[in-house]
This record gives C-alpha cells, structure tokens and sequence, in this order.
C-alpha cells in the first residue's frame, strides 16, 4: 500500500497529527511522537503508540474514522492517511509484530500497552501553496530557506 515516498515523508516527519470526532461529530486533533507505517494483511495501516491520548480513545471508541497527517516542515510536503481506526491492545493477534518498531522509537522512558492503529483506504499527499504556484522552484533551495528560517541544520 505504502511506497517509498510515502514511507520516507512519514519517516522525516518530526510528528504526525492524528484527527478524531465524538460521537457528536466535535474535532480533535491530537499530535503523536512515536509512530510508523505498517503493511498489514489487509493493506498499509498507520499505527501510533497510545501513551496519553485519552480523548482520541474515547473518540475512536465513539466514532471508529481517523485522518492521520504527517509532514516534512522543511520540504514543506506531506501524507495525508484517512480509514478505520481502532485500539489494539497488548495480546491482541499481531500486536507484537506492530508493537516492535514503535517499541525500537519509544524506548523504556515511554512504555505502552496500545497503540491507536488507521487502516489506510484513502492517501493523499500534503503541497505546500508554494509548490503549487511556483512549480518551478528550486526544491533544494527552498529546502535550505526553510531550514535557515527555522535556525536547523542537516548534519
């Protein structure tokens, strides 16, 4: 489900957003540090660690849709995942297999027992309106702008 590109924007990506509704339709938007991307057996899946998000639980629990958003700010692109969501808890069939690379990012200062997990049946990328008016802008260049603008260097 997911290529390469998608894989490298997710893996750049400093945080993804994840987006729930209450049961009453009421958005929250809530950002997630320790996630990845996952092809599962019924196609690519978004999972992120479940350490303190109790609001997008309970919406997941009310409203079972999620819009997971992860952006490169300094390539000023991203993915856009949209699907399903649900809980998956510690002993559920193939938690482990999921858990292990979210494990290796969160090491021991930040245990958890689930992970919120987006079956992907909809991605969509995430363009800046720069790289739409300017198509043809110097894409290294602009990279280089947007680092200095926020005082980062690569290396």
């Amino acid at each position: 489900m997911f290529d390469d590109q998608m894989r490298e924007t997710a893996r750049r990506a400093v945080l993804c957003w994840l987006a729930t509704a209450d049961a009453d339709g009421r958005p929250n938007v809530s950002p997630k540090e320790i996630f990845t991307l996952h092809d599962g057996p019924e196609g690519g899946e978004a999972l992120m660690a479940l350490i303190m998000s109790p609001g997008s639980a309970r919406n997941i629990a009310a409203n079972p849709w999620g819009c997971v958003s992860f952006v490169d700010p300094f390539a000023e692109e991203g993915l856009k995942i949209e699907g399903p969501a649900d809980i998956l808890r510690q002993g559920a069939p193939d938690y482990a297999e999921r858990a292990g690379p979210l494990e290796a990012l969160a090491g021991p200062n930040f245990p958890f027992k689930a992970m919120i997990r987006v079956r992907a049946r909809k991605t969509s990328p995430i363009v800046a309106p720069g790289a739409v008016l300017f198509p043809d802008r110097d894409r290294a260049a602009q990279r280089r702008k947007v680092l200095a603008r926020y005082g980062v260097s690569e290396g």
